[in-house]
């Protein structure tokens, strides 16, 4: 259990932050002539249906916590057809984007899943071109792997029609505004981070201390 802590705390140590200190030096966006989709404009705003502190927190919470996971996930999906990938492959080719450079056995840790299988996750990433692997000079016996920046540029590609949305919504938002989601954002990530952290631990504990758990035996079979 400690080395796990240990491994995947890595991940935790700052990796994937959207840039340091960048809270602090956030530009401002510039509107362009880019629209928000209908499917989009069709959802009430915020301020459309809370009116106070409580009712915020509370529409904040279900939309970070269940919608934008779901809606995420859905993304994730089409995203990983049209790059000829499946969901785990592009679960990890996103944890390499943005750890830059990862172990074998961290990924795997991270991921939840065995030695064996992380190795044909990337065995794929690797045929498909997006990531490359190599030894570690300081200990021939660990693989590090890394994204291949040209390769990976595709994937830009498709993100670029989000990145014209969000700009056109920033248009209603100052740059105190924008800088002060972008902290919130930034804090989230953190805590979404932790709290996974946690989950992944308890997963282990539970599965140490509980035998037919970790086979994934149904319960109540004896």
């Amino acid at each position: 259990m400690a080395r796990y802590a240990h491994d995947i705390g890595a991940f935790f140590s700052g990796h994937g932050d959207l840039a340091s200190g960048a809270a602090d030096s956030v530009a401002p966006f510039e509107a362009t002539e880019a629209t928000v989709s209908p499917f989009c404009s069709s959802v009430p705003t915020m301020n459309d249906r809370q009116s106070n502190r409580g009712d915020l927190l509370n529409g904040i919470a279900r939309s970070l916590g269940r919608r934008l996971s779901v809606y995420t996930a859905l993304y994730h999906a089409a995203l990983a057809d049209q790059l000829g990938l499946n969901m785990t492959d592009l679960n990890a080719l996103d944890l390499i984007l943005e750890l830059e450079s990862v172990t074998a056995g961290q990924l795997a840790e991270l991921m939840s899943v065995s030695s064996g299988g992380i190795t044909t996750v990337i065995d794929r990433l690797e045929r498909a071109g997006f990531v490359e692997r190599e030894k570690d000079p300081s200990d021939r016996r660990i693989v590090v792997v890394h994204p291949v920046a040209q390769r990976c540029e595709e994937i830009s590609r498709f993100l670029s029609s989000i990145t014209r949305e969000i700009t056109a919504i920033s248009a209603a938002y100052d740059h105190n505004e924008l800088a002060a989601i972008h902290d919130f954002l930034v804090q989230s990530i953190r805590t979404l981070k932790s709290e996974t952290l946690r989950l992944r631990i308890e997963s282990h504990q539970n599965g140490a201390t509980n035998p037919r758990k970790a086979k994934g035996e149904p319960k109540g079979k004896s």
